[in-house]
């Protein structure tokens, strides 16, 4: 019905044979996968020229790099054991995204913002000797408050 959106992401060892496509390959090879999955109806439902993709591989700045899903939970729960949050280099770079969750559960866009904030306050506290311990949507709440 032309109304159908579908979004997904090709990671790690699934993304290798799509790397050396072109955008048209690509987008042919996964409605081959939907069509066998469900009895050709994506290529029948698909619009030509209403596709999208981006293939990071592709991207002279990132070259494929992604952080993934559990980069910093612990070992025994399936992730890498690398430490959670914006993390410090001498108290003077700090380095956070959406690769360092400080909640240790998903590193997406609102990690982003939450080890961002998160740094933020440990550059306060390291420079202003400023220590704020309310939590980001409570400090956003009182912001729409005053408003």
């Amino acid at each position: 019905n032309g109304r159908t959106v579908m979004a997904g992401y090709i990671l790690g060892d699934q993304s290798l044979p799509y790397i050396g496509m072109d955008d048209e390959e690509i987008v042919q090879a996964v409605l081959y996968l939907l069509d066998d999955k469900f009895n050709g109806k994506a290529s029948q439902d698909y619009i030509p020229g209403r596709s999208l993709v981006i293939n990071w591989s592709k991207d002279e700045n990132t070259r494929g790099a992604l952080s993934s899903w559990g980069y910093d939970k612990p070992k025994d729960k399936g992730g890498t054991g690398n430490p959670s949050g914006a993390q410090s280099i001498e108290d003077k770079v700090w380095i956070a995204g959406e690769a360092f969750p400080i909640d240790g559960e998903n590193g997406w866009i609102d990690a982003g913002a939450f080890s961002g904030d998160d740094a933020a306050k440990q550059i306060l506290l390291v420079r202003e000797g400023i220590e704020i311990n309310k939590w980001f949507w409570d400090r956003v709440g009182d912001d729409l408050e005053r408003e």
